[in-house]
């Protein structure tokens, strides 16, 4: 089955599920969440689903630092030009043996844009206005979802390739971006909650390029975070704040608790001065924003429970409803 028939199975196995938690009891925090989702509950590491080689098997990897430093040592064997000019994304094949893993192939995506927007000086005055496509956002927004520990932007590292600095990020295979989605009608089980995960991190790394090109959807469901080369504005508004109401209640926990001083360390290799202080002045905002929505609205009508949700979701599959695709694949819902 491909990523789209399986989003499209996936979306058809929630809806069912929908009308299957009718019946049940609902919490408040569950309550605010209609949908239920495949997997959504915030995790640094699913290593079960997350990273796969180009043949679509697991890559052998039990933890982030592993596949960093694959990215980081593993030999470039091929490398496709996939946007345009000297700056344009490469998508290169990385290979390596390591003795307690063997031989390891995946592909990865390489970027090494870094210059000014719209032709204005980036320089030491602080401006609302200055903005950067920059290969270093990529890493930094990288080290901030690790600060969170969300799992949502693939591993990312600093690399020379082809003697040019940039970023190297673990490519997600068999998945689909919303535009491919939207064009195909597919539709992906609680993608509005999953988005609403990712517009809380675009305001706090000050994403201002954010479109259906740039998210992309597994054979899961699961939603990635990625392309953040226009992020980490030097400004610390916060625009379009006032439209976000809910939290997912773990992402809200780990804002409130994020260490600044561990975060600015983070990111301090590949931030400059005003954007880390930039950052860590738009956490502060969305902490109070949050945090005065609950005392005028109270938890329940603010906060959601992923975990809680994904959990009521798992008697989909003792349901025993057999679906068979044109395909000729079956599923059991």
């Amino acid at each position: 089955m491909t990523a789209l028939s399986a989003l499209s199975a996936l979306s058809l196995a929630a809806a069912i599920a929908c009308v299957l938690a009718l019946l049940l009891p609902l919490t408040a925090a569950a309550a605010a969440t209609p949908e239920l989702p495949i997997d959504l509950a915030p995790a640094l590491f699913d290593v079960d689903r997350a990273w796969q080689g180009p043949d679509g098997e697991s890559l052998p990897f039990t933890d982030p630092e592993q596949v960093e430093r694959f990215l980081r040592e593993a030999e470039v064997v091929s490398s496709k030009l996939l946007g345009k000019g000297s700056t344009g994304v490469r998508k290169v094949t990385l290979e390596a043996t390591w003795p307690e893993l063997g031989l390891i192939r995946a592909h990865a995506v390489f970027r090494s844009v870094d210059e000014v927007i719209g032709g204005r000086a980036y320089g030491t005055r602080p401006s609302p206005f200055a903005k950067r496509d920059s290969h270093l956002f990529e890493i930094a927004a990288y080290e901030v979802d690790r600060s969170l520990g969300l799992g949502r932007v693939p591993p990312t590292v600093r690399r020379k390739i082809g003697g040019r600095d940039g970023s190297l990020q673990l490519w997600i295979e068999n998945a689909a971006t919303g535009a491919e989605l939207l064009e195909e009608g597919a539709s992906v089980p609680v993608a509005y909650h999953q988005r609403q995960i990712m517009r809380v991190f675009d305001l706090l790394v000050g994403n201002w390029d954010r479109h259906l090109n740039n998210e992309l959807f597994d054979s899961s469901g699961r939603l990635w975070f990625i392309d953040h080369t226009r992020s980490f504005l030097r400004s610390t508004r916060i625009d379009g704040v006032g439209g976000v109401h809910t939290i997912e209640a773990t992402l809200y926990r780990r804002l409130v608790e994020l260490d600044e001083g561990e975060l600015e360390n983070r990111v301090r290799p590949v931030l400059d001065k005003m954007e880390s202080e930039a950052l860590l002045a738009r956490l502060e905002k969305l902490r109070q924003h949050f945090a005065g929505l609950i005392a005028e609205r109270g938890e329940g009508h603010v906060l959601y429970d992923l975990e809680q949700i994904r959990l009521a979701s798992d008697g989909r599959s003792a349901s025993g409803i057999r679906i068979e695709w044109p395909d000729g694949e079956t599923s059991i819902l």
